[in-house]
């Protein structure tokens, strides 16, 4: 599969058909992981217990990159995602960005794309352009990746009715 800039329903501003793609391919993004699994995961050894069905609270690392990516996107035109916030939830927000930009950072350092981008000359600049046209990237097949994924996504409803033990009901 080959992806080239400018035919992406991820870019642009805001609207309809973009919210509605950024919708669809973020709804995979909580997961249920077995205690084995979280048990041979580096750090990450406990994470949140899930009561229907068992397992536990999981995001994939590319789902969390996503993530980071439509924020970014969103705070781009925080005019029409964001317009009302309060002074702490912009600084919230700022927060959330700045770890957004680390993280993505360290997975393009960790995982290095090496292929060529190319340049141009046109009659509009006298240096060389960055040719777009030309922006391909070689990706894995997304439909089979997510073919065993699937089965084990956990829906916004189940998380949003997890509840944090260390909260009675009146700090909700």
């Amino acid at each position: 599969m080959s992806i080239q800039a400018g035919a992406s329903p991820y870019a642009g501003g805001p609207g309809e058909d973009i919210d509605s793609a950024w919708h669809d391919l973020m709804s995979s993004i909580s997961l249920r992981a077995t205690p084995s699994e979280l048990s041979h995961n580096g750090n990450h050894k406990e994470s949140v217990e899930l009561p229907e069905g068992g397992g536990n609270l999981v995001w994939l690392g590319v789902f969390h990159q996503l993530h980071c990516l439509k924020m970014i996107r969103q705070m781009n035109y925080r005019g029409s995602y964001y317009p009302n916030s309060t002074q702490a939830e912009k600084i919230d927000m700022e927060v959330h960005i700045n770890h957004c930009i680390e993280m993505l950072r360290q997975a393009v350092m960790c995982t290095p794309d090496t292929s060529f981008t190319t340049f141009v000359w046109t009659h509009s600049d006298p240096k060389p352009v960055l040719d777009v046209r030309r922006f391909e990237r070689k990706c894995v097949d997304w439909d089979a990746f997510m073919e065993p994924i699937t089965p084990r996504v956990v829906s916004y409803e189940e998380v949003d009715e997890l509840r944090n033990p260390y909260f009675n009901s009146t700090n909700l």
